[in-house]
């Protein structure tokens, strides 16, 4: 039978922290769960710190195993989530904590629409039944349960084929999930070419996508394949599938795949000298493959004896092209041995078309005098303006550009600049030519970033290239990795508004929206309090958050002390700030502060409803307060709680005509040493009879001095 393991989605997300299934849980069961066939089975081994009596495991804990199997038998088999509403349990026989690994196994035996009765049993390590339980949970329809399982997969990156269903189910279902079509596609089994994509997929796809090459082509095959060509669908894709095609084709990528997609989309009137030379390489395409290990280069050698290809070697084989069909294959070991006979193959043509291959004589036909003509004549730089570089040799082109600036200097030319940057995407480019693209060339953010990383690789002077890049993103609000970019831009002479613009801008990304940013950039705002630079609030709120987590290196701590300090003196709290030193947080009266957070949707109205409690009590009202932003769309509630309290809270959260309501969350105290004024009361919470008894006095008279000492004016 086969045993699959349950993956658990949870893991991925920042505190979650599972009593019985979290792997970073070192208090907890950390148990690991498996599908075989009707049942769900896990293996687990007794820690000491579990038994009850002397080597027997607790009853409690057995009971907790059972119910947590049962959990994971509602995700595995009713594909939803629920919570337990009975569990019978029954004690068998002793279950021991030291006599090996104990095993259970839970089934559905009643489902209905919203209740799931599930049987478990725990055996012992010498499978004796030690005891069993009937576990009936209630099972959420909400689709909420989908949407928080498929946000954490999608937050995890999970692309696994296993991650599919739950993708799968989310679309049936259209829940509007941030990526949720890219990672459905990203998990689809490459088959998937005669079952037409649900609707929802080829809409959202229709404008173009960021898929992987080979996705993107099972969305188009199968577009192809379900889909009537005279559709309006298939009219809004025809563009893209078209340019694909052409895309994969010159970039020689060859499969069944995009087999089917090179028939329908590569027409002949399209074809370019690069496209035929491209589609006669694809007709000459074969798929190599051997079963012989140890293998790791195929070479082709042509009937003269020259090496025409040496491919490194993969186990699902490799693409190599023959033109001559008395070429030979020769492979090559991983020790340098090299074999021709002797080693078994299998070769599998790729591609194939006869028309295709007439195309191409007939294009050799009509260009073969042209091509004659133009070798005859010298490249000009009027020649280049008048037909570009399709009718030149790129090698000569780049060299007489490469001379022009050699010769003649770096003014700007606009059509020079032009030709070195085409150049530069062909990979023809010396460090003449990057230095004088680096100095004027401004395009898409994407190509200048291609040249930033090619020219620093060269040594070659960025700064201007650098703050270009800065620049623009910073106009179109569309950052992503130029953190080193600002740094090497931060190394010259930086323009001071565009610095603090980009830190601002940076910090705030990071504060208000969670987005990870390289420490360079901390880095680069402590330097900038050093020089005594006016610092924006943000920058420092953000330099707080991320030294929150990490450890203070001594030369930091007057800083962050100073921030810390500036920031509460303005009422600008968050509540990392509870994150740092004791003595910090004395200093800003927040040592004895709890703070509960909320990140709301901009334009929304927050209501906190709250309860203090004492012990298990849940018979007080809850109180409504309306919350003012502490920061743009962050709200800041703080709470003093005594050492027998605890708290229980929700928001309410108002956008325009939709009203959200958190579920209710609880939060324990965290521990205060009695040091102050609420330390030295919460400590008496714990007192009884006449140890209360003295401290009150004793606290009563230290108030009395204080009050008789520091006199306030």
């Amino acid at each position: 039978m086969e045993r699959k393991k349950l993956y658990n989605a949870y893991e991925q997300h920042e505190g979650y922290n599972c009593f019985g299934c979290a792997s970073g849980n070192e208090h907890g069961l950390r148990c690991e769960f498996y599908e075989e066939g009707e049942y769900i089975t896990c293996h687990w081994m007794p820690r000491p710190e579990f038994q009850g009596f002397f080597h027997v495991l607790h009853g409690g804990i057995q009971a907790t195993l059972m119910d947590e199997i049962a959990c994971w038998n509602v995700f595995a088999k009713v594909k939803s989530a629920g919570v337990t509403v009975e569990l019978t349990t029954k004690y068998r026989t002793t279950v021991y904590s030291d006599r090996g690994e104990i095993f259970l196994r839970s089934r559905i035996v009643e489902q209905s629409t919203r209740l799931a009765k599930m049987h478990v049993e725990l055996f012992n390590a010498d499978g004796t039944l030690g005891s069993e339980a009937d576990v009936v949970y209630r099972i959420f329809p909400d689709p909420q349960i989908l949407t928080a399982i498929c946000t954490h997969l999608i937050r995890g990156n999970r692309t696994t084929p296993e991650c599919f269903k739950w993708y799968a189910l989310a679309v049936k279902e259209d829940l509007k999930i941030a990526q949720l079509f890219e990672y459905y596609m990203m998990t689809v089994d490459d088959k998937y070419l005669d079952r037409q994509f649900p609707k929802s997929v080829l809409l959202y796809f229709r404008h173009g996508n960021t898929l992987e090459y080979k996705k993107a082509a099972v969305l188009y095959a199968n577009l192809i394949n379900c889909e009537e060509e005279s559709s309006e669908l298939y009219s809004a894709y025809r563009e893209q599938m078209e340019r694909f095609a052409w895309m994969q084709l010159e970039n020689r990528r060859i499969n069944d795949i995009l087999h089917i997609i090179y028939k329908r989309c590569c027409t002949e009137r399209d074809m370019t000298p690069e496209r035929i030379r491209a589609v006669y390489d694809i007709c000459h395409a074969y798929e190599i493959k051997t079963t012989v290990k140890n293998m790791a280069f195929v070479m082709v050698i042509e009937p003269d004896g020259t090496i025409s290809q040496k491919v490194q070697y993969s186990a699902d084989g490799v693409i190599v092209y023959l033109y001559n069909k008395d070429a030979r294959i020769v492979w090559e070991s991983k020790d340098g041995r090299h074999y021709i006979d002797s080693i078994p193959y299998e070769t599998m043509r790729m591609f194939y078309e006869n028309r295709y291959m007439e195309i191409c004589k007939k294009y050799q036909e009509e260009h073969e005098e042209e091509e004659r003509k133009k070798e005859k004549k010298e490249l000009t730089w009027d020649m280049l303006r008048e037909h570009g570089l399709e009718m030149a040799d790129e090698k000569e082109v780049f060299k007489m550009c490469s001379m022009r600036l050699r010769e003649e200097g770096t003014e700007e030319d606009d059509f020079l600049l032009a030709l070195c940057f085409e150049l530069f995407l062909k990979d023809q480019y010396d460090k003449q030519t990057l230095s004088y693209l680096a100095e004027y060339y401004c395009g898409s953010t994407r190509n200048m970033k291609k040249l930033w990383h090619v020219a620093r690789d060269y040594d070659i002077t960025t700064y201007k290239l650098s703050e270009r890049i800065i620049t623009q993103m910073l106009f179109s609000e569309t950052m992503f990795g130029e953190e080193e970019i600002f740094a090497d831009y931060y190394e010259g002479r930086t323009y001071f508004r565009l610095k603090r613009a980009y830190l601002a801008y940076v910090s705030r990304e990071y504060v208000v929206n969670g987005r990870q940013v390289k420490g360079c950039i901390f880095v680069i705002i402590a330097n900038e309090y050093r020089k005594e630079e006016d610092l924006p609030d943000i920058c420092k709120i953000a330099l707080l958050k991320y030294y929150s987590s990490r450890e203070v290196h001594q030369e930091l701590e007057p800083m962050l002390r100073e921030f810390l300090r500036e920031m509460c003196e303005k009422q600008l709290y968050f509540s990392f700030y509870l994150k740092y030193p004791e003595n910090w947080l004395r200093e800003v009266q927040l040592y004895d502060k709890t703070m509960i957070e909320y990140h709301a949707k901009p334009g929304s109205k927050v209501a906190i409803s709250y309860q203090i409690r004492k012990g298990e009590s849940d018979n007080m009202n809850y109180q409504e307060e309306i919350l003012l932003p502490a920061y743009e769309d962050t709200y800041i509630k703080s709470f003093i709680l005594f050492g027998d309290e605890s708290l229980r809270y929700y928001f309410t959260e108002t956008n325009k005509d939709k009203v959200t309501v958190t579920e209710k969350s609880d939060y324990k105290p965290r521990e205060v040493r009695p040091i102050g004024k609420f330390g030295r009361l919460n400590d008496m919470t714990s007192l009884k009879n006449e140890a209360l008894a003295i401290a009150m006095k004793e606290f009563a008279t230290e108030k009395q001095l204080a009050e008789d000492i520091f006199v306030a004016y």
